[in-house]
């Protein structure tokens, strides 16, 4: 058997400017081995008597989303490959959103609007799926309006509590 990296990637999935730990075992012995990511070069590390060697890298920032090629090449041209895939987290949706400079209920319409779409750029979260979100809109709009609901009942109460002095 030859040189492997296959299954010591670590993790196999990664944020951009995330950190990978692989393993690779069977290279040339106590020799320099270069690893590319999609042929470039991103790290230089020296496997031990043995052949193996651990190290990391810091996935490149302009990584796109999706599989990338991991290649360990030693001088005797000695390579493994595995893969990794890069994804891309999904801002929070908080603060103002319409941009004008305070945060009110158009930024919460706005909010509920946009609510459950996707950048194609971006990955979803890893669990639920579109099904969950869509059956928890009603939900969210449930709490909305009963706090819109409860804000103007308490502002009115106000208005209409008259202490008695005796």
């Amino acid at each position: 058997m030859g040189p492997e990296i296959t299954g010591y990637v670590n993790p196999p999935v990664a944020l951009n400017d995330g950190i990978i730990s692989m393993k690779g075992i069977r290279f040339a012995p106590e020799s320099p081995v270069y690893v590319y990511c999609d042929d470039s070069p991103i790290a230089k590390t020296l496997s031990d008597p043995s052949g193996n060697f651990t190290t990391s890298f810091t996935v490149p920032s302009n990584s796109t989303k999706g599989h990338h090629i991991l290649k360990a090449i030693d001088p005797l041209e000695n390579i493994g490959m595995d893969f990794f895939d890069v994804f891309i987290a999904a801002p929070p949706i908080v603060g103002d959103l319409n941009g004008d400079g305070k945060v009110d209920g158009k930024d919460i319409a706005l909010a509920a609007k946009n609510f459950g779409k996707t950048d194609p750029n971006v990955d979803p979260p890893i669990t639920g799926t579109a099904e969950d979100i869509s059956m928890s809109m009603p939900a969210f709009a449930l709490i909305t309006v009963v706090s819109i609901g409860l804000l103007r009942l308490r502002k009115k109460d106000e208005g209409n509590d008259k202490t008695k002095t005796t």
